[in-house]
C-alpha cells in the first residue's frame, strides 16, 4: 500500500507543498518494495510462480535491450535505469503482487482500498471541474480548463489524460465486481464517463472502444460471450452518437468526424506521425532500426518531459 501510495499520491503531496523531488520517490520505493516481496515469498502457488516468473523474464528482457540501446547510442547509466523504470515500473509491482500469497480478508481489504482511493480521486476530478468552472480555481499552466481536471495527478502535463484513464479502468474493474450494487456500479462508471468528458480525454475513449473490439476477438471461440459483447458494444456506440448529436458537452467528439484530417495531409495524420517521422530522419543505418536512438534520447516521457535541453 505505502509503495503504491508513493505513485499514486505524489503529484498531490507535491501540489500541498512538497518539494518536487517526492515525484520521483516511487521510482526507489516501488523496485524495493517488489524486490522484497519476491525474494521473502513463500508461495508454492504452481500457477501464481509461473506467471510470476513469466513476468520476470520480460523484465530482465526488456532490461537487455534497454542496455543494449544505450550502449549503441552511448546513453548514461542514469538513461538506461531511468528509462527502465518509466517503462517497467507498473509490471515490477505487479509481479510482488503477482507473488503475494494473499488470504480471502487481506484481499477483500486490498479491493476496498482500491475502491476507496479510486472513487476518492474521481470525486477530486469532479470538484475540479466544479471549482474551475465557478471560477475559485484558476486554470494553470495548462491554459486549456479542460486539461486541469487531473483529480490526484494534479499539476502534471497529461494529468487529465491519465486521471480519465485510470477512472474509466476501475469503473469497468467495478463493473465486473459481482458484490457491489447495480446502482453503486451505474454511479461510479457515470462519475467516470463526467470525468472523462469534463477533462475532453477524447482518446481515452477511443483507447477503451478498441481494446473493447480486441476482447472480443480473443473470445471468438466463446460465442456466447462474443455476443454479448458484441452487443453490448453495439448499444455503447449507439448511445455515444446520439450523445454526440444531441448533448452539447458531446460535441467535441464530433472532432473525429472529418474524414479530411485522416488523409495523407490530413492534419491527424502529420501532427500524430510526426514523432515516427523526425525519429527515423535520424536513423543512421540498419543498427539504428534494431537498437533505436538511445534511452531519452527521443521522445519517450524520459527524453520528451524530463532532460531539460
Amino acid at each position: 500500500f505505502l509503495a503504491f501510495s508513493t505513485a499514486f499520491f505524489s503529484r498531490l503531496v507535491a501540489t500541498a507543498g512538497a518539494p518536487s523531488e517526492v515525484n520521483f520517490v516511487h521510482l526507489a520505493v516501488v523496485p524495493a518494495a517488489s524486490l522484497y516481496v519476491v525474494m521473502s515469498s513463500r508461495s508454492q502457488n504452481f500457477k501464481r510462480l509461473r506467471a510470476a516468473q513469466g513476468l520476470l523474464l520480460c523484465l530482465l528482457l526488456f532490461f537487455f535491450m534497454v542496455v543494449a540501446s544505450a550502449l549503441f547510442s552511448q546513453a548514461g547509466l542514469i538513461n538506461i535505469a531511468l528509462s527502465y523504470l518509466l517503462w517497467m515500473e507498473a509490471y515490477i509491482f505487479l509481479c510482488a503482487l503477482v507473488y503475494i500469497s494473499l488470504s480471502s480478508e487481506r484481499l477483500e481489504k486490498m479491493k476496498a482500498w482500491t475502491i476507496k482511493i479510486s472513487i476518492f480521486h474521481i470525486g477530486l476530478a469532479l470538484l475540479q471541474k466544479v471549482l474551475l468552472d465557478a471560477g475559485v480555481m484558476k486554470a494553470t499552466k495548462m491554459n486549456i480548463v479542460p486539461d486541469n481536471v487531473q483529480g490526484v495527478f494534479y499539476l502534471s502535463g497529461g494529468g487529465h489524460v491519465i486521471a480519465a484513464s485510470v477512472s474509466i479502468a476501475f469503473a469497468i474493474y467495478c463493473i465486473s465486481l459481482p458484490k457491489l450494487s447495480l446502482p453503486l456500479k451505474a454511479g461510479i462508471a457515470i462519475a467516470s464517463i463526467v470525468q472523462l468528458v469534463s477533462a475532453d480525454a477524447k482518446q481515452v475513449l477511443l483507447v477503451a472502444l478498441v481494446s473493447w473490439v480486441l476482447l472480443i476477438l480473443t473470445k471468438v471461440t466463446d460465442l456466447k460471450k462474443v455476443l454479448i459483447y458484441g452487443v453490448i458494444a453495439a448499444l455503447s456506440l449507439a448511445v455515444l452518437l446520439w450523445c454526440m448529436e444531441n448533448l452539447d458537452s458531446f460535441r467535441g467528439f464530433n472532432t473525429w468526424v472529418r474524414p479530411e484530417i485522416y488523409g495523407p495531409e490530413g492534419e491527424a495524420r502529420l501532427l500524430k506521425l510526426s514523432s515516427i517521422r523526425i525519429i527515423r530522419s535520424y536513423h543512421e543505418d540498419v543498427f539504428s532500426w534494431l537498437f533505436g536512438l538511445g534511452p531519452g534520447h527521443t521522445v519517450g516521457r524520459l527524453g520528451g518531459w524530463m532532460i531539460i535541453k
